[in-house]
């Protein structure tokens, strides 16, 4: 089940008239929080029974940086778990439908 989000760059999360990079991480993380929250496996669930999730590796390939002010798509999906690991993708959009963003993430659970 993919989770999408349409959000605009904010003038806290550009350089030079662009996204940040720590920006777009922050909002992917964002957008992976709330879909994880469809599943009932969100960070606060996880703390209250002393777990977190934890980034192990990103892979992020980007065509172009939206500038400050523009409006962009942000979807995510799971996309497969192993015992100890759980895939995540990532895709970024203009709002023509461009790409600007594919990355694909994996995430454990610790305690």
């Amino acid at each position: 089940m993919k989770y999408t989000g349409t959000l605009s760059v904010t003038p806290e999360e550009s350089i030079n008239g662009k996204m940040a990079l720590y920006a777009m991480c922050n909002r992917m993380e964002q957008v992976a929080s709330a879909s994880a929250a469809t599943f009932n496996v969100h960070s606060e669930r996880l703390v209250s029974e002393g777990y977190a999730w934890a980034l192990v590796r990103l892979c992020i390939e980007i065509t172009r940086m939206p500038k400050e002010g523009e409006e962009y798509t942000l979807q995510t999906w799971p996309v497969e778990f192993s015992r100890v690991l759980f895939r995540r993708d990532f895709y970024m959009t203009d709002k023509d439908g461009n790409a600007l963003m594919r990355a694909t993430s994996e995430w454990a659970v610790l305690n």
